[in-house]
């Protein structure tokens, strides 16, 4: 089975603030918990106050490929390098490498599939595609899917339909637009596929509880 390299994250919370919502699984982070969130994780987050935090965007290989998509909560002091990020503007890529790293040796080995356990592979595919922008009758064509029958497969592997999949796609790479670029809200609004900024506006406050400048003012 073909093994696409998709992208996983990393979050750490200084201190109460953010509510990170799994498929009905609430996560109120207080500061002792690193998140690690693999691919094709449906999450939804949400600020309730102001938080201080760290974030990594980073790809793996093998064996992490076959972690199952679950959030994956352990407690800060697995990674000790973690003081050596927070507070600092810069830091080296030796420290960051570090930090992923530890993070990766602590995933329990009950979050990876067993053999002849892996995802749909099509559905994975399908997943990629979404996340370069590209549209639902293009993908299935890709995958060679019937709309009905991708519908179905989709939702029986992810959890959520296709529709709900590609929208957390684009409110992740809002949020990130937001926490850490100077974009203005209409080429955010673009960038992740909406109509206009009023759009945006509305499908991100109904996405996370507050309206995208309210969530950078926070970050």
């Amino acid at each position: 089975m073909t093994q696409t390299n998709f992208p996983r994250f990393l979050y750490y919370y200084a201190g109460p603030g953010a509510c990170l919502d799994f498929g009905g699984r609430k996560v109120r982070p207080t500061g002792r918990e690193i998140v690690l969130i693999p691919p094709h994780t449906p999450c939804r987050s949400t600020c309730e106050a102001p938080f201080d935090h760290l974030y990594v965007h980073f790809h793996a290989g093998l064996p992490y490929s076959q972690v199952k998509p679950e959030v994956i909560l352990f407690d800060r002091s697995l990674c000790g390098v973690l003081p050596l990020l927070m507070g600092q503007e810069t830091f080296s890529d030796a420290t960051v490498y570090a930090l992923v790293f530890s993070a990766l040796a602590a995933i329990p080995a009950s979050h990876f599939f067993a053999a002849g356990e892996q995802a749909d592979d099509r559905i994975q595919r399908a997943m990629h595609l979404m996340n370069q922008g590209l549209k639902r009758e293009e993908i299935c064509w890709k995958i060679g899917m019937s709309a009905a029958i991708f519908q179905c497969r989709f939702k029986e592997e992810t959890g959520v339909t296709p529709h709900r999949f590609a929208l957390a796609l684009a409110m992740e790479k809002a949020r990130t637009m937001l926490s850490c670029g100077s974009a203005g809200i209409g080429e955010i609004a673009e960038a992740c596929g909406f109509a206009d900024r009023y759009v945006f506006s509305e499908a991100f406050k109904k996405a996370t509880g507050v309206s995208p400048g309210a969530y950078r003012s926070c970050k």
